[in-house]
């Protein structure tokens, strides 16, 4: 997912300028934040659920889901027939949504591994 962001953050100014000529450097810097907003928000709360439902199966898989959608639905933005840097914004905020999942994720890590190879572990996840 992070490779997925930084490979698709370096084409959100071109692929904005040719939907919507109109919408200028301003609004590129709202669909930008709109993904990291997305995962501040929303990290808390994914943990949240997953602690409560005692397993982190659903909400990874539904957060996949989530971001599977969301990426198709920036891809398709230019059959878009108006308002597509709204409709960027939003797909661009679902995507930083569906990211929130990194909570648990290492949470889940944090439970899974021993104390001993928690610190490597927890690299490589923030590494990859």
């Amino acid at each position: 997912m992070a490779l997925g962001f930084s490979v698709v953050l370096t084409g959100v100014w071109p692929y904005l300028d040719e939907l919507d000529p109109s919408a200028g450097k301003e609004f590129m810097g709202y669909v930008v934040a709109a993904n990291p907003l997305a995962q501040m928000v929303f990290s808390p709360l994914v943990g949240w659920w997953g602690n409560r439902r005692g397993s982190v199966r659903l909400p990874l898989v539904m957060s996949l889901l989530l971001f599977t959608g969301a990426s198709a639905a920036y891809s398709m933005l230019e059959a878009v027939p108006s308002h597509r840097k709204y409709w960027m914004l939003l797909s661009r905020f679902f995507i930083g949504v569906s990211s929130a999942n990194i909570a648990i994720c290492r949470s889940y890590l944090s439970a899974a591994t021993k104390v001993k190879e928690r610190t490597g572990a927890v690299s490589m996840v923030s590494l990859a």
